[in-house]
């Protein structure tokens, strides 16, 4: 979009602010957004109706744009990219949604018309099981088929950051959707991540420069996390969380959702476990589910490994100890397990997690765990 229309544009999401579906159908009485601001005063009462208040900030709107045309010559100076709606850089998934934005702020090296995309969300409180399955399930789909899959979330302690980092050490893109505006780093400990991921994806918001930072604002950055995606996976959540809501986002647009299964008296559980149980999400224990399901595995044959090949392929000695242990047993309760390898009960939790999240053991209701490669 050209300079000037981009300053009629930002105007009109300011004017707007959280009434996104108004402002896009306002956007089609008129081709360019700048003609709306010539609409008579009698043309705006029809189409708004008592609404006086948009028609007054329209009619009125001198000051308002010459604040925009300053943000737009602002961040083009800067780099950062303001996309309109209609713009063929906006994401279409996003623009597939009824309450998507019609102005972004982004700053980055990745487009944002990305073939395959997850966003990865939940708790700030993150566990060390929680973080675990998310880096699992972050390295599990950069060994994906191309095009790699760009990993969202949304810059927060916990998981989000969890997701972000994990992104870069596997080398997949990573675009952190923020409840800022572009410049105001939240948390403000995570400005030393946000280079890296310009660097390798970006930073994207849909607030305009000198917002304030209110709670509210992350619930609306949530459905852009949920919308730019093909699936989202909840990573621990309470009863209630922004995770919960993004989730919840991504199901009524019609996304692929899933969440990490927790044990029945973790409250950092019962938000994914409810998820399940409302048949909202689908469990998810490894990335495969969701490659499986997303129609994502490689093109290519690679051939099966036989189980010598399978049970050597862990990169620790205690893992190939418990998968050796479990071909000799059918099934081991946690307690033998430890006999067996020697370890302590916390380690070999831990270990039989990972290879449950990996896809190579699984349990029943009764504790067992049983060797799932064959």
């Amino acid at each position: 979009m050209c300079y000037g229309e981009t300053i009629y544009a930002c105007a009109i999401a300011r004017i707007f602010g959280d009434n996104f579906a108004a402002a896009r159908q306002f956007l089609t009485f008129a081709q360019y957004p700048s003609e709306l601001f010539e609409l008579s005063k009698n043309q705006l009462k029809e189409i708004f109706g008592n609404e006086n208040r948009y028609s007054n900030s329209i009619l009125c709107c001198e000051e308002l744009l010459r604040e925009c045309e300053k943000e737009v010559e602002e961040y083009r100076n800067q780099n950062i990219s303001i996309i309109y709606i209609e713009d063929g850089e906006y994401p279409s998934k996003l623009k597939e949604c009824a309450d998507a934005p019609i102005v972004l702020f982004y700053k980055g090296s990745a487009h944002l018309n990305f073939e395959r995309a997850v966003s990865i969300v939940g708790t700030r409180n993150a566990t060390p099981y929680g973080i675990s399955a998310c880096k699992q399930i972050v390295r599990h789909l950069s060994e994906t088929g191309e095009p790699k899959p760009v990993i969202i979330s949304g810059l927060a302690y916990g998981i989000d950051i969890c997701a972000h980092i994990s992104a870069l050490e596997s080398g997949l893109p990573t675009i952190a959707v923020m409840g800022t505006d572009i410049h105001t780093i939240y948390p403000a400990l995570h400005r030393r991540y946000t280079e890296h991921i310009c660097s390798n994806g970006g930073l994207l918001t849909d607030f305009h420069k000198g917002s304030s930072i209110r709670k509210v604002n992350f619930v609306r950055r949530n459905r852009i996390i949920a919308g730019l995606s093909d699936a989202i996976i909840l990573i621990e959540s309470g009863e209630k969380g922004g995770g919960l809501i993004t989730a919840k986002m991504g199901f009524s647009y019609d996304r692929d959702v899933y969440a990490l299964p927790g044990r029945i008296d973790d409250q950092y559980s019962k938000g994914c476990n409810l998820m399940i149980k409302s048949n909202i999400a689908k469990p998810i224990t490894c990335a495969q589910e969701l490659v499986c399901d997303l129609g994502w595995q490689n093109k290519e044959d690679k051939g099966e490994k036989s189980i010598l090949e399978k049970i050597s392929s862990p990169d620790d000695s205690l893992k190939q100890n418990i998968l050796l242990s479990l071909t000799a047993k059918k099934m081991s309760s946690v307690e033998e397990l430890c006999e067996i390898t020697g370890a302590n009960c916390s380690e070999v939790t831990v270990k039989l997690t990972e290879l449950e999240l990996d896809g190579l053991v699984s349990s029943d209701t009764n504790g067992l765990y049983t060797l799932e490669i064959q």
